[in-house]
């Protein structure tokens, strides 16, 4: 392994824009192709104009993983001080002491920072805990902006369907982003990634903002797990005829179906409401929207339908946001 190497962040970070996230993408690639070439990998931020909220999410995911499996936190150098949007990003939204903090271990729990947080469901019962205390505090800060518009029963609801909406995915990343306790996927030869226990810690980042421009609130989680396509194909035994079927679809296809209601990689066992429970989540105060990013495929869903989008580069794991967007 080599001593140290620079490369330069992409102009924009962002996984809304079809132009943007295939290079946004292939940039969370190179990150881990350069850290294990070499000891020490620093980012050149100097020319980035733009990273976007997801994106920021998934970026420091990757940045933690890369700190976790190396077992060393200054093995990426951020050098963000030059960067047209050091203050209004890096600083403001507190990205550089998440990312200095590091995704450490420690029996069972990991490190959190606000707005970021990061968490292990080894537990859910405690991992819930944690998310009620992450929810009730976003609520007490942004009570007085909503007691503007909304009664205080409306709110208090809002947020236990918030919560509700957390918690079932809680259930989707242990049974679903992690089946196993390592990738099958990832090379043998890749030895870096074998060393850490990211799939048995099943850890997943996520984050809670309020977007006062577009009056939404926001909550946005990603994994770094097998993929839901991935998932649903294998990692159940199924009937040969199922099988059979499967086969005919394409990734889209497979994608489209898991988001069904009624849909499981568990076969035949009358579960998987999962992701369309969660969207389908009754809230009073707001108009829903979603974004799934898994793999190469991006779906974004509204209650008119979902628009799939495929990209020539792989995101590992899943990214999902919602956006409430909610009613004067």
């Amino acid at each position: 392994m080599r001593g140290r190497t620079r490369f330069v962040a992409p102009r924009h970070i962002c996984l809304y824009d079809d132009e943007y996230s295939k290079e946004t993408i292939l940039f969370f690639q190179y990150l881990h192709v350069f850290s294990r070439r070499y000891k020490f990998v620093e980012i050149d931020f100097s020319y980035t104009e733009k990273i976007t909220a997801l994106a920021s999410l998934v970026m420091l995911s990757h940045l933690h993983y890369i700190q976790l499996y190396k077992g060393n936190k200054k093995s990426i150098i951020l050098n963000c001080q030059k960067s047209p949007i050091y203050h209004s990003f890096f600083e403001k939204t507190l990205f550089i002491k998440a990312f200095e903090q590091g995704c450490y271990v420690s029996a069972g729990k990991t490190s959190v920072i606000f707005p970021f947080k990061t968490y292990s469901v080894l537990s859910i019962a405690e991992c819930r805990s944690m998310l009620s205390d992450y929810v009730k505090s976003f609520k007490d800060e942004l009570k007085n902006v909503l007691l503007e518009l909304y009664s205080e029963s409306d709110i208090n609801q809002f947020f236990s369907d918030l919560l509700l909406t957390m918690t079932e995915v809680l259930q989707n990343i242990t049974h679903h982003a992690y089946p196993a306790d390592e990738n099958p996927f990832i090379l043998k030869e890749d030895s870096l990634l074998k060393k850490t226990d990211l799939f048995k810690l099943k850890l997943f980042w996520c984050t809670l903002w309020y977007d006062d421009v577009h009056h939404s609130i926001v909550f946005a989680l990603y994994d770094l797990g097998v993929g839901l396509v991935n998932s649903y194909l294998h990692y159940f035994s199924r009937p040969d005829d199922e099988l059979n079927r499967l086969a005919k679809l394409t990734k889209v296809q497979v994608f489209d179906e898991i988001l069904r209601a009624g849909t499981s990689r568990f076969f035949g066992s009358g579960r998987g409401n999962g992701l369309d429970a969660i969207f389908n989540t009754s809230m009073k105060l707001s108009d829903i929207s979603l974004m799934l990013l898994s793999e190469k495929i991006r779906c974004e869903r509204t209650i008119v339908g979902n628009q799939y989008i495929q990209f020539p580069y792989s995101l590992p794991g899943t990214a999902i946001e919602w956006n409430f967007k909610l009613r004067k």
